[in-house]
């Protein structure tokens, strides 16, 4: 939080790009809105891309974490050739799958 003076006083949350774009990589993978794409979260994720910002692991794999992951499963399995593909499926393997995120240098 940061405190602002001018105009008037006010609070506000600062994030780092890190964090937004850790929030922006969620918001890509997993927003839902019907069945449309929101484009400006495709925008916003070339915004961070072509600055080279890095992402902030330990932000995203929290929003990993909140993924209710029994519905992800479910709605994938429709598409899913052998079950057994998606018995894995939880925090633990997508956190694990974004550590291996490469990292830019």
């Amino acid at each position: 939080m940061k405190t602002l003076l001018e105009p008037f006083p006010v609070s506000v949350r600062v994030v780092t790009l890190p964090c937004l774009f850790a929030g922006k990589l969620h918001a890509c993978l997993c927003r839902s809105w019907k069945t449309r794409v929101k484009g400006r979260d495709w925008y916003d994720f070339l915004f961070f891309v072509a600055r080279g910002t890095q992402v902030n692991m330990p932000h995203l794999e929290a929003r990993i974490a909140a993924v209710d992951w029994k519905q992800a499963a479910a709605d994938a399995l429709p598409f899913i050739s052998d079950p057994r593909s998606i018995e894995l499926w939880g925090p633990q393997l997508f956190k694990e799958a974004a550590g291996r995120i490469a990292r830019q240098k």
